[in-house]
């Protein structure tokens, strides 16, 4: 089933130890207008938009140092697909750092 036109949606996400790593189990949003948005307590913006293949976030894994995380999904007015499904694991993983990973992550957006 897909999720609906203009569709906004936020989850706040926090943890009692060192941060919280987040994994797509599957991503499928319609590409250049609806995204996921992840805000860390620094309020730093990692934002995920369809990309032209589908599922290619599948597996990705990314990690905050921050025990307070919100997911923001928005989606518009036009095409409709799946969405996401992410696995929230409690603890910060130093090899998976959004900040690390991030300059990659954006590199493989479309434009």
């Amino acid at each position: 089933m897909d999720y609906p036109f203009n569709t906004e949606c936020t989850n706040r996400f926090t943890s009692m130890s060192d941060g919280i790593t987040f994994e797509f189990v599957n991503f499928e949003t319609e590409v250049f207008h609806d995204s996921v948005v992840f805000q860390d307590a620094r309020n730093e913006h990692y934002q995920f938009t369809g990309p032209f293949e589908k599922n290619k976030w599948n597996g990705a894994r990314f990690s905050f140092n921050s025990s307070d995380v919100e997911v923001l999904f928005v989606s518009d007015a036009n095409g409709e697909e799946t969405g996401f499904n992410i696995k929230i694991i409690d603890g910060y993983e130093a090899s998976n750092d959004i900040d690390a990973l991030w300059p990659q992550f954006a590199a493989d957006m479309p434009m």
